[in-house]
């Protein structure tokens, strides 16, 4: 006899692990999504091009999606994203082909956010700013400057 149900158990066990871990957030229907766990309400999409950090932080001030009133989010706010438990499948994918570790409701064009943060300036005297990594959850400051891979993520209080 062969031993199917096995098979069965662990895909049951797995769906049940991806519907607890969605259950966080709530989609609203308008590109948008609630963290249910802060109340927080994020955009789906990032900006989708590399911008520097004034370009991010006036990206998220004009946007006028659902309403408006969007703004960057400050470094604690955008690693609270970072989901590190394991479940690849309810991650999503970073230029659709690195996982990120946040959850699959958004869609990422890059795996570097900028925050709102601001950060000591260099040894040289350039300003920076912090960023998350959601390929690993790292945070680390860059020169403000910097665009390259680098996007934009808004949040706000509804």
């Amino acid at each position: 006899m062969k031993r199917k149900p096995r098979v069965w158990i662990a895909i049951a066990l797995l769906h049940g692990h991806a519907y607890a871990s969605s259950a966080r957030w709530k989609d609203n229907g308008n590109r948008t999504l609630t963290d249910t766990s802060t109340g927080l309400q994020w955009t789906a999409r990032d900006n989708r091009d590399d911008v520097d950090w004034a370009g991010a932080k006036r990206y998220c001030h004009t946007l006028r999606l659902a309403g408006g009133h969007w703004r960057l989010p400050e470094v604690d706010e955008l690693a609270g994203l970072y989901v590190d438990d394991g479940d690849v499948d309810e991650t999503t994918w970073c230029y659709m082909k690195y996982p990120c570790k946040v959850s699959a409701r958004f869609s990422l064009t890059s795996w570097s956010f900028w925050s709102a943060t601001p950060a000591e300036e260099d040894k040289i005297g350039n300003a920076q700013a912090w960023y998350v990594y959601f390929l690993n959850g790292d945070r680390d400051r860059d020169r403000v400057v910097a665009a390259y891979d680098y996007r934009a993520l808004c949040v706000r209080r509804p």
